[in-house]
């Protein structure tokens, strides 16, 4: 069954029933995303981290790391999210001004740096 929306004089919309669903599904995640936002604002990390999708992939590279109990350098990084070094240079620096990663050198070699989740 078809029906058809007017909203105004020059605008008529029609929706079946099977686009019924996709309207709930909208509604939805339109309800879920303002939640986000009004959470995100609250929020000075999540705030600060979902400027950026570099940043959440950073993140998720380094906690992946962790819990996998390896190391992860500045060159994997620049390789996973392809980008300059100098680009994820200062994307960490900026990850470690939140306090949210730390950089420390290498125990085997002096003049590597590794990246790690930091801990609260």
């Amino acid at each position: 069954m078809t029906k058809i929306l007017n909203l105004n004089s020059s605008c008529e919309i029609q929706i079946n029933e099977v686009e019924k669903l996709d309207v709930l599904k909208s509604i939805k995640t339109i309800d879920f995303l303002t939640a986000y936002i009004k959470f995100r604002e609250n929020n000075k990390i999540l705030n600060h981290l979902s400027k950026n999708i570099s940043l959440w992939k950073i993140i998720i590279l380094i906690m992946d790391a962790h819990i996998k109990e390896r190391l992860i350098s500045i060159k994997d990084i620049v390789y996973e999210i392809q980008c300059s070094s100098i680009t994820a240079n200062s994307y960490i620096h900026e990850l470690i001004k939140l306090n949210l990663i730390i950089l420390k050198n290498d125990v085997t070699d002096k003049r590597k740096k590794i990246l790690k989740q930091q801990k609260n």
